[in-house]
């Protein structure tokens, strides 16, 4: 069973290749969690857990810059993640409709885009949104 996890793994991470999208950037657990999936049913909920903790980090992320702004600075925040939050989920239904033909295929595709655009989000939040350069 461990070679038909590993082969879902290989296929999953070839696809998103194939489909430039940055290879599994996902924590140690999510890593661990696709490495021992078995199938593809297995991978979409390690997928859905590494998004939960992906959209953890951005909210603690969001949250020290938010307590970090001024009132002008907070508004203009608030504007920005409200754009970027509608931005991500065009963007990444965008990413998934490359593969409608393949629901499942589709189903990675929005999960792993989601994942790397929050993790990217919180990234830029957390380096660049707390301090003047």
């Amino acid at each position: 069973m461990r070679f038909a996890g590993l082969a879902v793994v290989v296929a999953v991470v070839g696809c998103l290749a194939l489909a430039g999208t940055p290879a599994l950037a996902m924590t140690p657990e999510g890593g661990d969690c696709v490495e021992s999936a078995k199938n593809v049913k297995d991978v979409l909920a390690c997928l859905q857990q590494e998004m939960g903790r992906q959209r953890d980090y951005l909210n603690t992320a969001l949250g020290k810059a938010r307590t970090q702004s001024d009132p002008p600075r907070l508004a203009i925040l608030n504007r920005m993640q409200q754009a970027w939050s509608a931005y991500r989920d065009q963007y990444c239904d965008w990413r998934a409709d490359l593969f409608r033909a393949d629901k499942e295929q589709s189903q990675l595709e929005k999960l792993q885009c989601l994942i790397d655009t929050t993790e990217r989000q919180a990234q830029e939040l957390e380096d660049d949104g707390t301090s003047p350069p």
